[in-house]
């Protein structure tokens, strides 16, 4: 069973019309659990021989490295293919780690939320890229260092017509059209 018919299979099975036969038997989750397993040891592999590639050549110092999570912290693995899920906060928290050249701020963990646009910023910086003017992202380097905004910055993310948009604390979270309520989080970023 290859990946992209596993994912056909799951797909059919998720959108079934019957609920009852939504479900998997337990060997189909083993062979889930399985495929799941042989996919992570892939990707650890490979990611395992560019960093050994980079130490090789001796360009692991030099280097700035991000690796960004797709399945947020502590929330357990969908499968693929399958319908999109809500835009809530446990499922746009995702883990993001990043490895700056010379080593600096190694160890340091620095909270906030940062956006994919925080991380083009950053690549960019890294390059030499201007970043286009309708692109603002604050360069994560800066953000490490302690340098970051001062004020709290609108986070917005969208999937269709939901959308969640964050400020400092406050939560705004909806669907289009209908008017959205608005909710004070407290949260570890609110601060």
């Amino acid at each position: 069973l290859e990946a992209r018919r596993g994912g056909i299979i799951l797909n059919g099975i998720r959108n079934h019309v019957r609920p009852t036969l939504r479900r998997l038997a337990p060997p189909d989750w083993v062979r889930l659990k399985a495929h799941q397993l042989a996919a992570l040891e892939k990707q650890d592999e490979a990611l395992g021989g560019l960093v050994e590639l980079l130490q090789r050549e001796q360009l692991w110092n030099e280097t700035l490295f991000a690796f960004a999570g797709d399945v947020a912290m502590g929330d357990p693995p969908e499968a693929p293919f399958g319908a999109a899920r809500a835009l809530t906060e446990d499922r746009l928290l995702v883990p993001l780690w990043i490895k700056f050249p010379g080593g600096r701020f190694a160890g340091a963990e620095v909270q906030g939320p940062v956006t994919s646009t925080d991380v083009a910023a950053t690549l960019a910086s890294a390059l030499g890229i201007p970043m286009p003017g309708e692109l603002s992202g604050t360069d994560l380097y800066r953000l490490a260092a302690g340098a970051g905004p001062v004020l709290a910055r609108g986070l917005l993310a969208t999937l269709g017509p939901e959308y969640s948009l964050r400020y400092g604390p406050w939560l705004l979270r909806g669907t289009s059209p209908k008017t959205p309520p608005l909710a004070l989080m407290i949260t570890p970023y609110s601060a």
